[in-house]
């Protein structure tokens, strides 16, 4: 038999988690000091927002905004 003991870092202690949001380009989350992650979960973009018109000569630009943690993407 193969026995895996896992002792997580929160053990320890009661977690707090910081309100600021932590995110990479797929998922945001909130960090406990310890590092312990709460709340990941995937973006929810918004309609997004023109910041550049296309042109005839270029491709334009519009950013998309997290309507939880602010993250943003843009694309072209």
């Amino acid at each position: 038999f193969l026995f895996l003991l896992v002792i997580t870092a929160c053990g320890e202690h009661e977690c707090s988690y910081s309100e600021d949001w932590k995110s990479d380009a797929n998922y945001h989350w909130h960090v406990c000091e310890c590092g312990e992650k709460e709340g990941n979960a995937e973006h929810t973009w918004d309609a997004g927002t023109i910041k550049v018109e296309p042109t005839e000569n270029a491709e334009g630009e519009k950013t998309y905004t997290c309507t939880v943690c602010k993250y943003q993407k843009q694309y072209n």
